[in-house]
């Protein structure tokens, strides 16, 4: 969804909401940033209708991710055509004003993903931010963290 449509239902949505949506355009999902391995996608107009759906209605999962493992992720690296997931142990945490929860500055954060396979991953602006806060109150090192919708790309040689 472009950010100008996003903008006139943001206070419409809910996380968990079920909607009809109609006046609307399928395309293929051939777009730079894939957030899904799906086929067609969605385009919403200034057009498009949303209308929230009540009654009886199912559970749908809100926790199913589309991980990548490094060969994939490696693969991806420059190519801006999609944003996987990625799940790790984290070992390494670096950046300045870590204590200080309001900072934006880049955290940068060494993610094991796999045995032996440290990938390296920057935080910025608010997320970076909110990674503080959470620092602040407790020492993240060792924790696991998924990261949902990432750009991978390479530097130097590999993503190690």
């Amino acid at each position: 969804m472009h950010y100008s449509i996003a903008e006139q239902y943001k206070n419409y949505l809910r996380e968990g909401g079920i909607y009809g949506v109609s006046q609307f355009i399928v395309r293929s999902n051939n777009q730079r940033f894939k957030l899904t391995p799906h086929q067609y996608v969605l385009r919403l107009t200034k057009k498009t209708i949303i209308f929230a759906l009540t009654g009886n209605l199912p559970t749908i999962p809100t926790n199913k991710f589309w991980l990548k493992n490094y060969n994939s992720l490696q693969s991806l690296g420059g190519t801006n055509t999609e944003l996987p997931d990625v799940i790790g142990k984290i070992r390494i945490i670096q950046g300045i004003n870590l204590r200080q929860p309001n900072s934006k500055t880049i955290v940068w954060v060494g993610l094991e993903i796999t045995r032996n396979t440290i990938i390296k991953v920057l935080i910025w602006d608010e997320q970076a931010a909110y990674f503080r806060q959470a620092l602040c109150i407790k020492d993240l090192k060792h924790s696991t963290m998924l990261i949902t919708s990432i750009n991978p790309k390479i530097y130097k040689g590999p993503l190690k």
